[in-house]
């Protein structure tokens, strides 16, 4: 197998986030290397095309960016109206009360995270981190 072929390989398994044992197994078979020598390549393939790799990886990112920022946003938006209704008797949902707090700090947390997962991916000279 060609280098460049392999090296299309390790950038498309790198991509799916494989595991790096296995993804040096297969260049080992693939390329007849040895594993030290298999271990240098995907190393330079990993530093050359950093950004390819990342570039692929941000549907999976975005996905996950934006479903923390939903989440976090309704937990925030539900748990907190439900807190301050609790001591007028308007109970909300069969949850005890003492987690609204801690749901609504976690719903925070989550939104904030998705904010700033998609405000990473909008870096395009970086890549991902």
């Amino acid at each position: 197998m060609k280098n460049q072929d392999l090296a299309a390989f390790v950038i498309d398994q790198l991509a799916r986030e494989r595991g790096r044992d296995e993804i040096l197994v297969a260049v080992c078979e693939m390329g007849g290397m040895r594993w030290e020598e298999a271990r240098r390549f995907v190393d330079g393939v990993e530093a050359a095309y950093a950004h390819e790799i990342a570039s692929r990886r941000r549907p999976l990112y975005a996905m996950v960016s934006v479903l923390n920022l939903v989440v976090g946003i309704l937990s925030v938006g539900f748990f907190t109206p439900a807190l301050v209704l609790f001591p007028f008797g308007i109970i909300i949902i069969r949850l005890s009360p003492a987690w609204y707090p801690i749901l609504i700090v976690t719903g925070a947390g989550m939104a904030l995270g998705g904010l700033r997962g998609l405000r990473e991916m909008m870096r395009p000279s970086q890549g991902m981190r």
